[in-house]
C-alpha cells in the first residue's frame, strides 16, 4: 500500500489556497478592467465605436501589466511549494542516510560496551 506524506500534502493545500486566492483577485482585477473598458466604449460617439481610444489603449496596457504582474506571483508561488517540498525531501534523505545508520551505530556500540561489562563481571 501506499501511505502518502501527511506533510507534503499539507504543504501542497497551503500553496493550492495561496494560488486560488491570487487566481481570484486576477479575476477581479481582469472583470474591473473589462467594465471599465465598457464604460470607455459607452462613452463613445457612434462613428467613434470602431477605434480604440487613448483611454481604452492605457487601461489595455494597464490590464497586461497587472496581468503579467499575478502571473509572475503564481509562478513565484509554485516555485516555493518546489522549493518546500524539496527541503522537506532533503531533510528525510538526510535523517535515513545519516541520523539512523548514526543512531544504529551508538545503540550497537552501547550494547556491545554492555556486553563487554557483564562478561568482566563473571
Amino acid at each position: 500500500m501506499e501511505r502518502p506524506f501527511t506533510a507534503v500534502l499539507e504543504l501542497k493545500k497551503r500553496a493550492k489556497a495561496q494560488w486560488m486566492d491570487k487566481e481570484k483577485a486576477l479575476e477581479a482585477q481582469i472583470e474591473e478592467t473589462n467594465r471599465k473598458l465598457q464604460q470607455l466604449e459607452q462613452k463613445k460617439d457612434a462613428s467613434e465605436k470602431m477605434i480604440i481610444s487613448p483611454e481604452q489603449e492605457a487601461e489595455v496596457a494597464k490590464f497586461k501589466e497587472q496581468k503579467q504582474r499575478i502571473n509572475h506571483q503564481l509562478k513565484q508561488v509554485r516555485k516555493n511549494l518546489r522549493a518546500d517540498i524539496e527541503a522537506l525531501g532533503a531533510t528525510l534523505k538526510g535523517i535515513n542516510i545519516f541520523l539512523m545508520p548514526l543512531l544504529v551505530s551508538i545503540v550497537g556500540i552501547c550494547f556491545a560496551v554492555y556486553r563487554q561489562r557483564k562478561l568482566r563481571r563473571r
